[in-house]
């Protein structure tokens, strides 16, 4: 596996195990910094999950472009 594979395999184990999602991506916070887990803290609070992963997309795709 990829780094990127190894990632979603240890996500979806933390979540298989009970863990909140905000919890599991602050256990990688090389990845998930503190607003991305905000952003996933928010979805889980308000129940749209999947309006806070368009969020997350749309943060690391500027942050992407900012760096370039």
């Amino acid at each position: 596996h990829d780094a990127a594979g190894r990632l979603a395999q240890a996500l979806r184990s933390d979540l298989h195990a009970g863990m909140s999602p905000a919890r599991a991506a602050a256990a990688y916070p090389a990845v998930f910094d503190a607003p991305l887990v905000a952003l996933v803290r928010a979805g889980e609070a308000s129940g749209q999950m999947a309006g806070a992963f368009e969020e997350i997309e749309k943060l690391v795709a500027k942050r992407n472009r900012l760096r370039q």
